[in-house]
């Protein structure tokens, strides 16, 4: 291979010619000169350009992804074929061609599981999910993606002559049996399932299960999470999740509040009467609010009791909390200048006089 006729390269250094390794260092260089010149800065920053004035989404997604890919792949094109200028011992040249198919193959993994995130979080949100948001997917997404890894690995070991058919086998008859020792995750695990594609809750949504409330801030694939008023993380498995109860709160359209108030006895009948008006007028000019209805319902222990129901036009806890006290507040004010008392508990000891 000494096309330079300059007898000086025909010396011989570990088994290879002065002239093999100028070759080698001349198309290494070469080639990621062309590769870093050539096909990033021109070709790819053209085509960079013109993907951005385009009004497709998908197709910037899809250039980051293939951008990110292919040079590292191209280096490591240009050192394999650099390599072939410099003869290696047969042992050797097979664990190189096998280590360039096996990172190859790592490259191309990569790419294809970015491509898969972004199709999966892409189409199931268009689906099923109301928000944007990619957390309830991740869970199906760390399995696609396993799954993919696992089929490379099998590939590359293929290449490197293992049998892979009784190591599918072999794995096969492992994954049953911590299967049937782990039945409660592959349960969780189902649950999963259920829960992205029946979509009963969403991460964000806030809701109450097993006696705990809480917005639920992720959704794993044995369990999810939830953060709770006062802070700490609740974590419940995916089960739970479907088998219990779960009241959604994030999807409520109308809350119905009913509460009661009590007034002492001493309250003479005719102003009794006046304060079923007098609750529905401090509704007047309440916004999100629809009152229902407001009624004298029963002589308590030491009150005179009524039945107050309301709704508000949204699912906001905070909200409500507020248009509540609100609420009380307007009533204490129509109370007071109406000269109506609270009750609370008392009791009244009469006592009699006894004759000698």
């Amino acid at each position: 291979m000494n096309f330079f006729n300059i007898p000086f390269f025909d010396n011989t250094v570990l088994g290879n010619t002065l002239a093999n390794y100028l070759w080698f260092f001349v198309v290494l260089i070469f080639g990621f000169f062309v590769s870093k010149l050539l096909i990033q800065k021109i070709i790819l920053k053209r085509i960079s350009n013109h993907v951005k004035k385009t009004s497709i989404k998908w197709d910037d997604t899809a250039f980051e992804i293939i951008n990110k890919a292919l040079q590292p792949m191209l280096n490591l094109l240009v050192l394999y074929i650099s390599l072939q200028f410099i003869n290696f011992p047969t042992s050797f040249e097979i664990w190189i061609n096998r280590i360039f198919f096996a990172t190859t193959v790592i490259f191309i993994t990569k790419s294809i599981c970015s491509i898969v995130e972004v199709s999966i979080t892409k189409s199931l949100i268009s689906k099923y999910s109301e928000q944007k948001s990619s957390e309830n997917f991740n869970g199906l997404i760390q399995i696609v993606e396993a799954f993919i890894w696992t089929l490379s690995f099998l590939v590359v070991l293929n290449y490197f002559g293992v049998n892979v058919s009784a190591l599918i086998a072999s794995i096969g008859i492992v994954g049953l049996a911590v299967a049937m020792a782990a039945k409660g995750i592959v349960e969780d695990i189902i649950c999963y399932f259920t829960i992205i594609i029946d979509k009963p809750f969403e991460v964000g949504d806030y809701m109450s299960v097993c006696e705990e409330n809480g917005t639920l801030i992720s959704i794993g694939l044995a369990s999810s999470r939830m953060k709770s008023l006062s802070g700490e993380e609740i974590v419940i498995s995916n089960s739970k999740l479907i088998n219990n109860i779960v009241q959604n709160y994030k999807k409520m359209v109308e809350r119905r509040v009913s509460f009661q108030v009590g007034i002492i006895y001493e309250t003479p009948v005719s102003v009794v009467e006046k304060i079923p008006q007098l609750v529905k007028d401090t509704f007047t000019n309440k916004k999100n609010t629809r009152f229902g209805r407001c009624h004298f319902n029963s002589f308590g222990d030491f009150s005179l009791n009524f039945s107050i129901v309301y709704f508000i036009q949204s699912g906001d806890y905070d909200e409500y909390m507020d248009i509540q006290q609100s609420i009380n507040i307007d009533i204490m004010k129509a109370f007071e200048d109406n000269g109506i008392g609270f009750a609370y508990p008392t009791q009244l000891v009469y006592t009699q006089k006894t004759q000698n």
